[in-house]
């Protein structure tokens, strides 16, 4: 098999998921596809998040996190599990955390310590929580971060073609708001290569899906512009519930 036939299509994204199937057969079955995804991440959705994350490791499965936003939070595990009856302790054995600090962490992670996990058997789910956090400091020289965000981003396509499955999380299109710095560029960067980019969407009756993300607002960064050829946004059509 080739490396291009590893990556998951958008597609499959966007079929709806098949009533009949268990639901590890859902979204979280989708994750255990090579793949890339994008998530936008906004703050009141980070609870939804951590549910999610909690039944992929409650099926077994294991997670690794680099965590760049100080966001990684084990309480929430723990609580799913004694909610649902499963062993907080095994729970959490599964789950591996890294943090990174600079955008120079942040890629030596990404550099030397996720290509181990393709040995993993079953291979791990890599979660990068707040991908775009640390770029935002406008004390270490644009080009610098640029540099920096762009052999990331190289680094995780040749590991997603290589079979491995990643979730990165980023701000939402619009901003963060006056006054923070633009994570638009980052965001945008990741979409370029991303597939699909999606976000999270609460249904009137309180549950959560995801569905794919806008197209954003802004330019990425010379050095990470888009190529010919890569992923672009897929349609608002909803792709699974939570």
């Amino acid at each position: 098999m080739d490396d291009a036939s590893l990556a998951l299509r958008p597609a499959e994204w966007l079929a709806p998921p098949d009533a009949s199937a268990p639901p590890a057969a859902g979204w979280a079955g989708r994750l255990a596809a090579p793949c890339l995804v994008g998530l936008e991440l906004r703050g009141d959705d980070v609870p939804a998040l951590w549910t999610a994350l909690a039944r992929v490791v409650a099926g077994e499965r294991s997670i690794h996190c680099l965590d760049s936003s100080n966001r990684f939070d084990p309480y929430r595990f723990s609580n799913w599990a004694r909610e649902h009856g499963v062993d907080p302790m095994a729970l959490l054995e599964r789950v591996f955390l890294s943090r990174a600090f600079t955008i120079h962490q942040f890629g030596a992670v990404v550099e030397e310590l996720l290509p181990p996990l393709l040995a993993s058997e079953p291979r791990p789910l890599v979660v990068l929580l707040g991908a775009d956090e640390l770029f935002l400091d406008e004390q270490v020289p644009r080009h610098e971060r640029r540099h920096v965000f762009a052999s990331a981003l190289r680094r995780l396509e040749r590991l997603r073609a290589r079979g491995l499955s990643m979730l990165a999380t980023v701000s939402p299109a619009g901003g963060r708001g006056p006054g923070v710095p633009d994570g638009r560029p980052w965001r945008d960067a990741l979409a370029a290569v991303a597939s699909p980019m999606v976000r999270l969407e609460r249904l009137p009756d309180g549950r959560v899906r995801f569905a794919p993300a806008g197209t954003g607002s802004g330019s990425p960064p010379p050095a990470l512009r888009e190529r010919p050829g890569a992923p672009r946004a897929l349609p608002p059509v909803v792709i699974d519930v939570l």
